[in-house]
């Protein structure tokens, strides 16, 4: 388990599953005292995402005294959690990415970087200058920072796999002054203090001040946050053809199954233009189909 998912498990364990199970006899727990726990907690407003997990570590518990012998079955299996409701994507248009770029404070590349490559904050902010070829135009990624419990710690990605992508030469601008004259296991993307960049730090002091800032003039621009500037890769990316494989690698998806998932309407957008391509090339294969076999056929009808 990674740090970060360690600590995330043990607060929410401490928070949230400890005082309400740790006094109770594993033997005398039922499925529907944990049943009524999950409606109790999600009534009280505890939300989808923290209950699932909430209910990863209970489960985890009981599953280990199953496999000690202690419990011939575990009384969390089958336990139904609420639906969780998705998140509304805030997806930006090219000129509204140079907007925000043209308006951040500070380092104005890692937003179109992050916009145009869709990788996470903490892949981008551990970038090394020999992870990026300006030649090839290359991005290796295999490693990624993450925050725990108020400490940056280097680690694998997410998915714990090292992928390579393409980035666009519209980032040439941006990237050469970082790149150049550099060593190469220096960080790409760095603080004012040439420390690794903190999502939470450059979100507040940077991002949301610009974001905030240009919905002061145009209150239709998307309240977004920086994770948002990933679903605008994917956007950009299924926009110019790409299948859910190729954004499910440029974006390090455990799979094509969780892309489609995660951006169902974008490629139900994308359904449609190709219904509208396979209708004009199928009246066009049928005009010239009729006429093949009816000389006399008027084919501009």
């Amino acid at each position: 388990m990674k740090p970060s998912t360690h600590a995330d498990r043990e607060s929410n364990w401490n928070k949230h599953v400890a005082p309400d199970w740790s006094d109770r006899e594993i033997g005398a727990i039922r499925k529907a005292d944990i049943q009524q726990w999950v409606a109790e907690k999600y009534d009280s407003g505890t939300g989808p995402s923290t209950l699932e997990t909430s209910l990863q570590n209970l489960r985890g518990a009981l599953n280990h005294a199953v496999d000690s012998g202690l419990l011939k079955a575990s009384p969390a299996t089958g336990i139904r959690l609420p639906r969780a409701t998705p998140r509304a994507q805030h997806i930006l248009t090219v000129p509204q990415v140079e907007q925000l770029a043209r308006t951040v404070d500070y380092l104005p590349a890692i937003v179109r970087f992050l916009a145009y490559t869709g990788l996470r904050f903490g892949e981008a902010s551990a970038l090394t200058v020999r992870d990026i070829d300006p030649v090839s135009h290359r991005i290796t990624v295999n490693k990624a920072y993450s925050d725990v419990q108020g400490r940056l710690v280097l680690g694998e990605t997410k998915n714990y796999e090292t992928r390579t992508l393409r980035y666009p030469t519209a980032l040439d601008a941006d990237l050469g002054p970082l790149l150049t004259d550099r060593p190469g296991g220096e960080l790409v993307f760095r603080s004012l203090e040439l420390k690794p960049l903190r999502h939470s730090n450059y979100g507040r002091r940077s991002f949301r001040p610009a974001v905030k800032a240009i919905r002061h003039s145009d209150p239709e621009f998307p309240d977004l946050t920086l994770h948002d500037l990933r679903h605008t890769a994917a956007s950009l990316a299924i926009a110019s053809g790409a299948t859910p494989p190729a954004v499910q690698r440029m974006l390090g998806h455990s799979s094509a199954a969780f892309t489609l998932r995660v951006y169902t309407g974008l490629f139900d957008d994308d359904l449609e233009s190709v219904a509208v391509k396979m209708d004009a090339r199928i009246s066009s294969g049928l005009r010239a189909d009729r006429t093949k076999n009816d000389p006399h056929s008027d084919c501009s009808e």
